[in-house]
């Protein structure tokens, strides 16, 4: 998981530099800003779960503390919490 979410912040954070430069260039271009926001907040997310990994918390569900299953995991790798 810690390498799969290196690859999406890395992803990401060429993501978030095109689109803040497309915003800027054209202050109408709703659409850039949008996903721009969607970009950022998927960012923060997979910094977040790789700062689980270095504590030893990833893959505990912050709401009710129990195991977050492994299809969960494959399909959110950032996910916070379970299914429940």
């Amino acid at each position: 998981f810690r390498r799969r979410l290196r690859e999406m912040a890395q992803r990401l954070t060429g993501d978030v530099a095109e689109l803040t430069g497309e915003a800027q260039r054209d202050p109408e271009e709703e659409v850039a800003r949008t996903v721009l926001i969607s970009e950022e907040q998927l960012l923060a997310e997979a910094g977040a779960a790789l700062e689980r990994l270095d504590n030893g918390t990833f893959g505990t569900c912050e709401q009710c503390g129990h195991p977050i299953g492994r299809k969960r995991l494959d399909a959110v790798p950032y996910a916070r919490a379970c299914m429940k």
